[in-house]
């Protein structure tokens, strides 16, 4: 689903660097990496 949307240029529209960025940040969050969310947080 998310990859879905990811893609979709109807909805967020997002530049291939984008859609990189969070399938990486999505990543870290399933492998526990739990300072990936305090960076993304800010």
């Amino acid at each position: 689903m998310l990859s879905l949307l990811l893609h979709d240029k109807d909805a967020l529209n997002l530049k291939p660097y984008q859609i990189e960025a969070i399938k990486a940040a999505e990543q870290a969050v399933i492998d526990g990496h739990e300072d990936a969310v305090k960076f993304i947080e800010g």
